[in-house]
Formats: C-alpha cells, structure tokens, sequence
C-alpha cells in the first residue's frame, strides 16, 4: 500500500470537511435553489453524528505510524474520501425535499426536469457511494495500522534502516 502525492492534502483536508461535508450536503442546497424543507430539520439532527463517523477514519490514520511519520495517507484512502467528498457534495444538488404545504425541488430537478423518482434514486446511489467509501478508508487505515505495526515488530520500518 503506496502513498499518494495528494495524501497531504487530503491528510489536512480530511479534518475540515468531515465536520462541513454533512451539513452541506442538507443545507448546501439552499446555495443552489434557497428553498428548504424537512431535509433542515433531518439535516441537525443526523448531520453531527454523520460528522462524528466521517472523523473515525482520520483518527485511525493517526495509529498508522508510517502515515503519520510521512504525514500522508495511502492511496486507497485517498480514493475513499475523495468518493465520499464528492457523493455528499453531489448528494446537495440531489437530495428532494418536500415542507408542510408543497415538495421543494431538488437542484438537479430545476437543472434537468427530471422527477422525484429518478433524484431519490440518484441521492440513493450516492448513498451507496458515500458508504463504499467510508468503508474503504475505515479497512485501509486498519490495513495501514497493521502493516506498519507488523514492519516496526519485524524490524524492516524504513526510518530505522541504516543502508
């Protein structure tokens, strides 16, 4: 497991936007379309406990010592947050909303016309997408606290090579 020029960025960025990027998701809309409905209410509810599992991964980073002594992240973490970045940004232009008197549309509706069947079904895909790649960093910090545990114990830890 390799590290990626980008890991730096995204070892700081990971910090910021795991707390932000659940909150736009609900209320970046209103960027876009300045109408919310009930998504406001869901979004203080459930967006500081997705902000509390959205800081897990970067926490796991921190045991991974060869992360933490290069101060980056591997590839495949890179990749899992970039994907759940952008899912949840995707998920603002998406996500229908509906208020006591009218449903509000969706960004993506007043760009394209589609229906609220085809945005729900987007907005669960991208779902689908923000969790693959929260799983992804989860099992690729556990992976990177394993190996970099395994090569301190063997003693094969590149910063105590001496050739």
């Amino acid at each position: 497991m390799g590290f990626a020029r980008p890991g730096r960025v995204v070892a700081v960025l990971q910090w910021f936007l795991a707390v932000v990027m659940p909150f736009f998701s609900v209320f970046g809309r209103m960027l876009f379309t300045g109408e919310l409905g009930w998504l406001g209410l869901f979004g203080i509810v459930f967006s500081p406990a997705t902000a509390i599992l959205l800081l897990v991964p970067p926490i796991l980073t921190r045991f991974d010592r060869e992360a933490t002594r290069r101060r980056s992240v591997r590839i495949a973490y890179v990749w899992g947050t970039v994907g759940i970045w952008v899912a949840l940004f995707a998920i603002a232009l998406t996500a229908p909303d509906s208020g006591d008197v009218r449903s509000y549309l969706a960004p993506l509706q007043m760009l394209t016309g589609i229906g609220p069947d085809a945005t729900m079904a987007v907005t669960i895909g991208l779902g689908a997408v923000a969790a693959s790649g929260w799983l992804l960093a989860v099992g690729v910090a556990i992976a990177g606290i394993v190996q970099s545990r395994r090569a301190t114990a063997v003693g094969d830890f590149p910063a105590q090579r001496t050739s």
